[in-house]
């Protein structure tokens, strides 16, 4: 951690040799005719759009597509792969405003003329990347188009070879990618974006190679540009000021403390967790889920749209919820914790180089896991991270140990406080479970459409007012998608609901007086809570 660290903060070094080295990576991924000083020249004749996927995606990165294993959501004991439509620069929707791809333009164009291109012959290939890009963005496929995880394709291997000849001969991908370990052809794969893998046929088909070579390093570039001298990152400010909002560099500490902790989340944490994280609140948090739990089902009685079995099968999948509460016990046993971080090398000096690496190995792990039956439990994230989730493979609620300290949680704190912050996200996270997407997985997390047809049909008809409601709010000049935000809309109002709920029927709630404020009703603190929890989800 303390060398990443270092490394990291050592912009000198890497505005000395960061260009240098990026070079370098250029040569050895194929060259572009964008940048043609100290690289290798491109050749038309010996480079192939095959042997620079394979390239770029065994360090992890991911062009046109990606490749990853998950689990098989129709049998979370098993895991299979999965291939997802990738490599735009931009969400799809903003190719259509051409303010954005100018922009992108002009600071793709800078960037390149960091690395020693001549800035009007960038423009005009840039141009054509640009174009190239556009028509990916009409051919990407929609999150809505499959909101409903029980109409995500799902396809045996030999199947998907189809879908990428003669472009790109898969087969001989994945022998790349598994390091010559042999993929069963029975292999089962989600392959949600199927559509957009049948049009990209006839994109690269009348694409020129040239073009498709200056995309692919485009890309490339893009995906290390934080690793690069500070003047990349700066040129990338102009995109991401109009698309984000983002007019400055953040301090380059925050930068390298964020860096430090997207590696070495869990050895930080054992230092919090050591230090900071008291039993108390472990054994709090847990009954207060266990509360909300039960608020949850009792509701279930009142639900007039849900028929008696459904009702039966959502307490089943409710009990069974499992809780997940600070840290995993392992990051406190020293050896465990080295062998968790033993694949994570750091080169002093080399922030790039260190970067790949890393990117690099974690591939390299996670396509190993083909073989072997998924963890169940397993921490998706540090507990170092302020945060709660619901995951619905392992139909579990995990809180995490840095969500739970001052001011979101102590265990002295006032229950109307508690319950309208844990209390609040408690109930968020148990209703994922059965939101617009969380509904269709059973209590063993495989998918499995539990609900009769009456009752789906009562949900979907209650939920089209949040859709509605939301579809009209508008944040920072765009207006929101309720179809897309509708499980988050349903587990934010029914997790006000639960908490309040329970908070009323909690035994003895303790009077609470605010400095400065006399008496305030218990209730008001409750909700002015639960607003706060909301608000720190909003930008400043």
């Amino acid at each position: 951690m303390k060398s990443l660290y270092r490394t990291c903060m050592d912009e000198q070094t890497i505005d000395d040799i960061g260009v240098k080295r990026m070079l370098q990576l250029i040569s050895d991924l194929g060259s572009c005719t964008m940048i043609t000083k100290n690289v290798t020249q491109w050749d038309s004749q010996s480079w192939s759009l095959q042997a620079s996927i394979e390239s770029m995606h065994l360090l992890g990165l991911h062009q046109l597509f990606y490749l990853r294993t998950y689990r098989d959501p129709n049998n979370s004991s098993k895991q299979i792969l999965l291939v997802y439509q990738s490599g735009l620069s931009l969400h799809y929707s903003l190719y259509n405003e051409s303010r954005i791809t100018q922009t992108l333009t002009a600071t793709a164009t800078e960037i390149a003329v960091l690395l020693g291109g001549d800035k009007d012959v960038v423009k005009s290939k840039l141009d054509k990347v640009i174009e190239f890009e556009k028509e990916l963005a009409k051919i990407n496929v929609s999150p809505e188009s499959f909101l409903n995880p029980i109409g995500r394709m799902k396809i045996k291997l030999e199947k998907l070879e189809d879908y990428f000849a003669p472009w790109l001969d898969f087969r001989h991908y994945l022998n790349v990618m598994f390091n010559g370990r042999e993929v069963d052809n029975a292999t089962d794969v989600v392959f949600p974006t199927a559509n957009y893998f049948t049009n990209l046929k006839d994109v690269i088909k009348r694409t020129d190679k040239e073009v498709l070579a200056n995309y692919m390093m485009l890309s490339f570039v893009e995906a290390v540009l934080d690793y690069l001298p500070t003047s990349f990152k700066k040129a990338e400010l102009k995109i991401k000021e109009l698309v984000l909002g983002v007019g400055s560099l953040s301090p380059r500490h925050e930068t390298c403390l964020a860096m430090g902790r997207a590696y070495f989340g869990f050895a930080i944490s054992a230092i919090y967790v050591d230090r900071h994280f008291p039993a108390e609140s472990k054994k709090q948090v847990n009954a207060t889920i266990e509360e909300i739990k039960s608020e949850f089902i009792d509701n279930l009685k009142s639900v007039s749209w849900m028929d008696n079995s459904t009702r039966v099968a959502v307490i089943d999948k409710a009990s069974a919820i499992y809780n997940m509460i600070g840290y995993p016990d392992w990051i406190l046993n020293v050896e465990e914790l080295d062998r968790y971080h033993e694949d994570i090398n750091i080169t002093e000096g080399e922030y790039l180089l260190t970067y790949l690496n890393i990117s690099q190995k974690s591939l390299r792990k996670d396509l190993d896991t083909l073989w072997d039956p998924p963890a169940r439990n397993k921490w998706l994230r540090s507990p170092d991270e302020v945060n709660a989730y619901y995951n619905v493979l392992d139909n579990s609620v995990v809180f995490l140990a840095a969500i739970l300290q001052r001011p979101f949680f102590e265990p002295t704190f006032p229950d109307s406080f508690n319950y309208g912050t844990v209390g609040m996200v408690s109930g968020h996270e148990i209703i994922h479970g059965f939101d617009s997407n969380g509904r269709y997985y059973d209590r063993n997390g495989n998918l499995k459409d539990i609900w009769d047809e009456t009752a789906a049909s009562g949900f979907q008809n209650g939920s089209q007012c949040f859709i509605d409601q939301y579809s009209k709010y508008q944040v920072q000049g765009l207006k929101l998608n309720g179809k897309l935000t509708l499980g988050e809309n349903i587990a934010d109002n029914g997790g006000i609901k639960l908490s309040f709920q329970a908070y009323k029927k909690a035994a003895k709630p303790r009077p609470y007086i605010l400095p400065g404020l006399g008496y305030i009703p218990m209730q008001w603190l409750t909700f002015r809570l639960t607003c706060k929890v909301l608000e720190a989800d909003l930008p400043d």
